[in-house]
């Protein structure tokens, strides 16, 4: 099944969308936005109640960022903000995660990093929970 195929089996009450990092390394700005775009699209159709979360990209540790630049926190950062816009446009909720794993440099923290300088830990899997249990989701004026 399709992610859209399932939500319109299952017709659950809300869901947290979350693309994973990989793509926005080698596809545009545009690009990665119009699919983000299309995938909200979908959801709204297969279940025109469903409250969609929309969360966002966490950051990657400031080592990655330096041995390959297409995994830059200032354009992660930026693709965030404009996550959020989608959200504003879409009447979507919008969860910002990553403000709970980003240092002071703008990148992963070291405590959170499982190795790769991409990937999380389990103890940064617990602060996303805990985040995720403890903030009000903000959901732009539409």
């Amino acid at each position: 099944l399709t992610i859209a195929q399932a939500v319109e089996r299952a017709q659950p009450e809300r869901m947290i969308v979350d693309f994973g990092i990989n793509g926005f390394s080698f596809m545009s700005e545009e690009e990665f936005m119009e699919e983000y775009e299309g995938l909200i699209d979908e959801l709204h159709a297969a279940s025109p109640d469903i409250a969609i979360i929309i969360q966002s990209i966490f950051p990657v540790s400031s080592l990655k960022e330096q041995l390959d630049p297409s995994f830059a926190n200032k354009k992660l950062e930026r693709l965030n903000s404009l996550l959020y816009q989608l959200a504003e446009e879409k009447g979507c909720y919008f969860l910002d995660t990553a403000e709970a794993l980003t240092g002071s440099d703008g990148g992963l923290l070291d405590e959170y990093n499982a190795g790769d300088g991409i990937h999380l830990n389990a103890d940064a899997y617990e602060v996303i929970l805990d985040y995720t249990l403890t903030h009000a989701l903000d959901k732009p004026e539409e």
